[in-house]
């Protein structure tokens, strides 16, 4: 696992043995930058279900200002700040321990708000749904800002909440991308 493209690029990043982490694969992320385009430089970014910080970090050598990581599982925690000591990201990564659902509600509850926000929950748990509900009823993502959302082919993100507008979807196995605008 590396960081593939930006002023990071080359970095490895360390990642947990066995499977409660499913890291991006390489040709998913550049797939997934590339659709981001110029959105993403200058961006404040979330990287929910952050696992080891791949998508996060990837961002921040893209050129995004800062980006927010929510990660509940101790040993992914573990590895995604030694991920992001090691790469030596500090002011532009702020790590938020525990569950995704409850940050979403703290944070929009603080009045804060992203440019972009990266969706990368575990499979088969119905988590997008529920996410996607979750951050409708209490918005983080700015007017216009781009959810990424990575899901399992069998999970439905057409049934999306009125909130957001499919823009791309994009297959890689049982993995599609999902680019959501917020309207």
């Amino acid at each position: 696992m590396r960081v593939i493209a930006g002023n990071l690029k080359g970095r490895r990043l360390l990642c947990p043995s066995g499977t409660t982490v499913r890291p991006t694969a390489d040709a998913t992320k550049e797939t997934i930058f590339n659709l981001l385009g110029a959105r993403l430089p200058g961006s404040i970014a979330l990287d929910v279900f952050a696992g080891i910080g791949a998508l996060g970090i990837e961002a921040l050598s893209r050129g995004a200002r800062r980006v927010d990581f929510i990660e509940r599982d101790g040993s992914a925690l573990k590895y995604l700040c030694k991920n992001l000591e090691r790469i030596g990201i500090g002011e532009e990564a702020g790590v938020l321990k525990g569950d995704a659902f409850t940050w979403i509600r703290k944070l929009h509850a603080k009045g804060r708000t992203y440019g972009v926000a990266f969706v990368d929950p575990p499979y088969g748990m119905g988590m997008v749904a529920r996410f996607l509900s979750c951050e409708e009823a209490h918005p983080v993502l700015g007017e216009g800002g781009t959810l990424v959302v990575q899901h399992h082919a069998k999970e439905q993100v057409e049934r999306h909440p009125s909130r957001y507008a499919i823009e791309s979807q994009r297959t890689f196995g049982d993995t599609i991308v999902t680019l959501l605008v917020s309207r």
